[in-house]
Formats: C-alpha cells, structure tokens, sequence
C-alpha cells in the first residue's frame, strides 16, 4: 500500500527549498504562467488533432499531409483568427515544436500519428512533479491572501488577485487566453515580504516536523484513513484556534497548510480514487470549510 505522508513530506520540502522571500511574487508569477501556458498549448494541441481528423474524414480526402510550419500557421490562423500577427506566430511556433518533438518533422498527418499526438497529451497531463508547482502556488496565496493581505499595498494585492484568478481558472481547466502582466514590486512591499517570510517558513517547518513524527509511526500497510488522521488533529485545533479567538497566529496558519496540502495531494489525479479516498476527501472538504480563505483559495 502507498505511504502517502511521504509524498506530503516531499512536497512540503520541495516548498521550502523552492521560494525564497526576496522572489516570492516572481516565484508565484513563473509558476502559474507556466502552468497557464501549457494548457493553452494541450488546448490547442488537441483541437489541431480534432481538426485534422475532421479534415481526413471528409467524403474527399485531401492529398496527404505531411507537418511543416505552413501547415500549423495554417490551423493558428483559423483558430487564432481574431489575434494579431505576432501572437498567431508565437503559438505557430510552439505548437510545431511540441508535435515535432512528438511524431517527427515532416511526418504524415494521419490516423495513427494524430493518435500518438492526443495520447501522448494524457501521458503528461498527471505527474508528481506537476502536483508539487500547484503546492507552491497554493501555499503562496493562501499566505499572501491570509495573514499577510492587510500588511500589502493595494497594488500588489490587486495583482496577486490577477494572479489567483488566473490559477483559478486553470484548476477548473477554463483558460482561454492568457497575458502575462509585468509588474514591478515597490521597496515597501518587498520589504515587508522579507521580514514576514520568515511566518511562512515557520509554519512549513512546523508542518513539517508534524509529518515527520507522522511517517516514523505509520506502517506501510496502513490504511488510508488512518495515514490521514493528523489531518483530523489539525481540524481539531484550528476549531480550538478560531473559539479561542486566535485563529491568524502561526499555529492556525501551520494547521492550514497541512490541511491545504493534503486536500490539494487527495484530489490530484495521481492519487488512485477508491471510495474510501473519496469519502475522506468529502469529510476534509466539509470540515475545512469554515476556515478557508474569504478570497479564491484553489482548495
């Protein structure tokens, strides 16, 4: 049986070695444009092999077709028709690269190829190393819109809500065009960043030092329910936290994230849904409501 507090160890780590307080909002910016931008290019990827099955099915089949740049500029100009010249060409670009990379240069657009393109989109749609970018970007604005939204200026909260809105939509898979926003963070900001940071780190090491005592006793034959329950502890004392009036200290916070990751790790495709993952997912959900974030928090 899977240990996942291992996978939650992991992706705690990797949290804490990848953000450094001085970049944190360009750590924030990279990642989701990232992830922004390969969407929209899966997006168009599979409409190219939905449109050129389309075009092979036809009652009169074209001369065969081989993949060149002509040819994918001609699928951007219809797809992208309402875009300028520039952007038509970036998207060209990146979308024969990918299925150069995938069936070859000059190789025919048929049946079997367009089938190795589309599949070769779900071989990479699901993977850990994908699962640890959306941690960090949920961390970061569960912080950012958390304990230390009201220490922001007005600029930089403004963007940080371009930034989640935009991650938002990614998670629900509703991107339709996306544009990255340069933004120059002031000396204040990036100031109260630095000295703050330190909470954040806090927490995650905290958190961290929870999970660790976790995995030492838990068996590898474990259930599932039963590897889960110190998220049941950190529910406890986030209801603890809130009646005793101190649910933005850095213990409330610590107790967040690790609820957070762990519902975030759950739901992720990588992890095998059988009913009883799902019913845990569900008591989570219903339980961790009432703490969440009033602004968007992607779990």
């Amino acid at each position: 049986m899977e240990k996942h507090v291992d996978n939650i160890e992991a992706l705690i780590i990797h949290t804490l070695k990848n953000v450094e307080s001085q970049r944190v909002v360009e750590i924030l910016n990279e990642r989701i444009t990232n992830l922004a931008e390969t969407q929209i290019l899966k997006r168009d990827i599979d409409n190219f092999v939905s449109y050129f099955i389309y075009v092979l099915s036809g009652p009169v089949l074209p001369k065969k077709l081989f993949l060149d740049v002509k040819l994918v500029r001609h699928f951007i100009q219809r797809t992208y028709a309402g875009f300028d010249k520039e952007s038509q060409e970036l998207q060209t670009r990146k979308i024969y690269s990918y299925i150069k990379k995938t069936i070859g240069d000059n190789a025919e657009i048929n049946g079997k190829n367009l089938g190795l393109l589309r599949n070769s989109l779900k071989d990479e749609e699901f993977t850990f190393e994908k699962l640890k970018e959306r941690i960090v970007i949920g961390l970061l604005l569960k912080w950012l819109q958390g304990p230390l939204k009201k220490e922001l200026s007005e600029e930089l909260n403004d963007y940080i809500i371009f930034l989640a809105t935009t991650f938002g939509q990614f998670e629900s898979n509703r991107i339709i065009n996306f544009e990255v926003e340069d933004y120059r963070i002031g000396k204040n900001d990036l100031a109260t960043l630095s000295i703050e940071y330190v909470f954040f780190e806090t927490a995650l090491l905290d958190a961290l030092a929870i999970i660790k005592n976790v995995k030492a006793q838990t068996t590898n034959n474990a259930p599932i329910r039963d590897q889960f329950r110190f998220v049941f502890d950190s529910l406890d004392n986030l209801v603890q936290s809130a009646e005793s009036g101190k649910k933005d200290e850095l213990t409330a916070f610590r107790d967040k994230i690790i609820v957070s990751i762990s519902l975030i790790y759950l739901q992720d495709s990588i992890v095998r849904k059988d009913p009883e993952v799902e019913n845990l997912i569900n008591l989570f959900v219903s339980l961790y409501y009432q703490f969440r974030d009033k602004r968007y928090q992607p779990r």
